[in-house]
Formats: C-alpha cells, sequence, structure tokens
C-alpha cells in the first residue's frame, strides 16, 4: 500500500515535498534547490551529475570517459594527471 511521506499541496519540486509526495531525496529526479546541484536519478557516476547529487568536475576522483583523460582526486599539476585532467607529458609546463 503506497502511502504519502508528505504533502504540501503545491507543485513545487524542488521543495521539500515534490509532487510524488515523497519526501525529497538524491536520486528522485529533482533538484532540491537547498540540498543538491543536480539529482538525474541515476547512478553513473560518470556523467555530469554524481552520485552525491554534486555537479562532477575534474579534480573529483571520478573519471568522466570523453570528457576527461585522468582524474586523480586532486588539482595538482605537478603529478601523473594535471589540473585539466589530462595525463602529464613532457613539454606540458
Amino acid at each position: 500500500v503506497w502511502t504519502e511521506e508528505c504533502d504540501d499541496g503545491n507543485g513545487d519540486d524542488g521543495d521539500d515535498c515534490p509532487r510524488s509526495c515523497r519526501r525529497a531525496r538524491c536520486g528522485d529526479g529533482f533538484v532540491h534547490a537547498a540540498a543538491e546541484q543536480c539529482d538525474d536519478a541515476n547512478t553513473d557516476d560518470a556523467d555530469s551529475c554524481r552520485d552525491d547529487c554534486r555537479l562532477a568536475f575534474c579534480g573529483d576522483g571520478l573519471l568522466r570517459p570523453g570528457v576527461e583523460e585522468c582524474d586523480d582526486g586532486n588539482r595538482f599539476g605537478s603529478d601523473g594527471c594535471t589540473d585539466e585532467c589530462l595525463p602529464a607529458r613532457c613539454g606540458d609546463g
């Protein structure tokens, strides 16, 4: 039996209670404005929205194929992966 977890009577999917009447949570497909940067309702950390509903970025430690060639989880350009998420190579400065 399905029951409502909340019902605030409005159609705002970005608040604590979206139209689904289920409490807002990461992964529900609605961007909860107070707590999330994104929410694509999938578990693919290789896309632009991470599983924790934060936007992916170079240096977050998660490789996004086709976008980054490496991502070692830091923004130090002097190690094996540059701060532009490219493999370090001779002559890259």
